[in-house]
């Protein structure tokens, strides 16, 4: 996994880290991620934002749902900013290898899981790490939302991204770039 100090110098050395939040791209990412969440049949009471940089995800997240949401990410430069950009989402300092379960507020776990575009930063035991983490602490009837790059490694070819997640059942594709996976009862 990349180290702390790399992300924390990213977004040090630039005004919005990777400078790609509102980026046509990035802008047509989220409005999949949000169609997918708009197909949950259940009520969304709690959203996890893995890898939330900035935040600005986060609140479209909050802003879409009505839901509490919180955002998680490693870099204190970037939760920093997000706190002061959005005061009314919690921000929790924790990283993907070692999810801080206890600092996400509610008793209960999410119901939506969101992982955008933060995978490819694991090796490959450090994915599967992850995956087994959100299977152990996610209650029946959660969803994860995955959206990834395609294609060679460091990204996930369609089989790869499938293997990861064999553990939950999927629910739903979208586009290339976005599978959803429902925790098994």
């Amino acid at each position: 996994m990349q180290a702390k100090s790399f992300f924390d110098d990213l977004y040090t050395r630039h005004s919005e880290g990777w400078g790609c939040s509102q980026r046509r791209s990035q802008l047509v990412r989220y409005n999949k991620i949000l169609n997918l969440l708009d197909r949950i049949e259940r009520p969304i009471r709690h959203v996890l934002d893995i890898g939330c940089g900035e935040g600005l995800f986060s609140d479209i997240l909050f802003r879409h749902t009505g839901a509490s949401v919180t955002g998680m990410d490693i870099s204190s430069v970037a939760l920093n900013r997000a706190r002061v950009a959005f005061p009314h989402i919690t921000f929790v300092e924790s990283s993907l290898t070692a999810i801080c379960w206890n600092c996400i507020p509610g008793e209960d776990s999410p119901d939506v899981v969101v992982l955008a575009e933060v995978l490819s930063y694991l090796d490959d035991r450090e994915q599967r790490d992850c995956v087994a983490e959100l299977r152990s602490h996610l209650k029946p009837g959660s969803h994860v939302i995955v959206s990834c790059a395609m294609g060679e490694k460091p990204y996930f070819s369609r089989e790869g991204i499938r293997s990861l997640f064999s553990a939950f059942t999927l629910k739903g594709m979208e586009g290339l770039y976005l599978r959803t996976y429902h925790k098994q009862v």
